[in-house]
């Protein structure tokens, strides 16, 4: 018998040539890649997301480590509400850089369109521990918070003070973010401070002149309040009237002086409540009617005026709002017939 004293060859792997023959494919593989991105946000610029989305893929085929060809089709694909398809390419870029802010923010977008809001919120704050002067991921976190709320039920103190410090916080750091002022004007306007509301809705337009939304916000508060105070006035009185089946007259000098001071200060502050009531309607109005000066087809802005106009008993330009609510809807219906 004979023992094989031959020591095994060494594997040495692949030569320094193969190495740069290697490293040279990749390279241009990763051009390539690049260069199909490229052309994918140019059909995205201009809406065509299919096409954005083939030229994607096509990218991701080519380097499948290329995170930005990931996340531009996760974009591609929420523009198309393909939710599901971008939080896993979104999560694709997480996996292949973790410290990819931008991947979560836009997962966590998602997940609020789905309405996971939780993970939504999770996401935002993975934003916030990177980057911590995002002042719109404060504002999306703040959203998400706002949303996470049962609907017709408000946050409880402690949801509703973390949605108003995230709305704030970034407006702290980006002091002409508007969204986040107009957002944080939601905030309030659902706990039914809607002086507060009306403000941020007013440092939201000084801003952006041209924000719409805000004005459409600030023209409902304006009226909102009014509805509340009304709602509140009567049901005070109901108290009252019931408190005076079981009154008695004052008989005391004092008790008479009392009682008209108070009749004095009550008929004082119905009047100012009557200015206040018209002013902010008339507020209200001339919001609705800077809407429909950047768009004359706003039928949502017609619908709110109309609605203003009556509280004034403005029945006539009320019934013209209504002519034209018809007319506008009779077009988007012969629309979306001929479509």
């Amino acid at each position: 018998f004979f023992r094989d004293t031959m020591a095994p060859k060494a594997d040495k792997g692949p030569s320094a040539k193969e190495l740069k023959r290697l490293a040279k494919l990749k390279e241009q593989a990763q051009k390539e890649s690049r260069a199909l991105v490229e052309t994918g946000v140019g059909f995205a610029d201009k809406g065509k997301w299919q096409q954005a989305i083939q030229s994607y893929t096509q990218a991701i085929e080519v380097d499948p480590e290329n995170t930005d060809a990931y996340l531009q089709r996760g974009r591609a694909e929420k523009e198309l509400k393909e939710y599901d398809k971008a939080i896993s390419d979104y999560t694709q870029v997480l996996e292949l850089d973790a410290s990819e802010s931008s991947a979560f923010s836009g997962r966590g977008n998602a997940y609020e369109c789905i309405g996971d809001f939780d993970k939504a919120i999770e996401d935002y704050t993975s934003v916030i521990e990177l980057v911590p002067d995002a002042d719109h991921a404060y504002n999306m976190r703040g959203n998400a918070r706002q949303a996470r709320r049962i609907t017709g039920l408000k946050l409880k103190n402690a949801e509703f003070a973390s949605v108003i410090s995230d709305f704030t916080k970034a407006i702290e750091i980006n002091p002409h973010n508007f969204y986040a002022f107009n957002n944080r004007g939601n905030a309030y306007f659902d706990r039914k401070d809607f002086r507060s509301a009306i403000e941020d809705y007013s440092q939201a337009i000084s801003i952006k002149v041209d924000y719409s939304y805000s004005y459409l916000r600030r023209g409902i508060a304006c009226y909102e309040s009014v509805l509340y105070d009304e709602k509140l006035a009567r049901q005070k009185m109901e108290e009252e009237n019931d408190e005076d089946k079981t009154t008695k007259l004052p008989k005391d000098p004092n008790e008479c002086k009392a009682q008209w001071e108070q009749e004095f200060r009550a008929a004082e502050e119905k009047e100012l409540k009557a200015k206040e009531r018209v002013q902010l309607l008339t507020n209200a109005i001339a919001n609705f009617k800077t809407m429909l000066t950047f768009d004359p087809s706003d039928i949502e802005a017609y619908q709110h005026r109309c609605k203003v106009f009556k509280m004034l008993g403005q029945e006539e330009n009320a019934k013209e709002d209504e002519r034209k609510i018809m007319e506008l809807e009779i077009k988007l219906a012969q629309a979306k017939a001929a479509s």
